[in-house]
């Protein structure tokens, strides 16, 4: 998978509101501080990471409501509590 479609995936995620509501970034004292002063980010590239699965996107639908109320079926939930 290219750069530009994992930014175009990533940027498609973000236009449908579909972002992670907390982003853990691990940075020293002094360079927090940086990031509060200057409101600016620094983060790496992906061919930098040490765990090659760790920006590994890919394209998924969430399930329809449908979908969802067969998966509980399947599992045997009662109907009132799917509901």
């Amino acid at each position: 998978m290219n750069v530009e479609y994992k930014k175009e995936l990533i940027q498609k995620g973000i236009d449908n509101g579909n972002f992670p509501n907390l982003l853990y970034k691990y940075r020293t004292i002094d360079q927090a501080k940086q990031i509060l002063d200057n409101f600016s980010f620094w983060f790496a590239t992906p061919d930098s990471f040490n765990d090659p699965f760790d920006c590994s996107l890919s394209e998924s639908q969430a399930p329809t409501l449908d979908e969802a109320r067969k998966h509980f079926k399947r599992l045997r939930i009662a109907e009132g509590i799917i509901e």
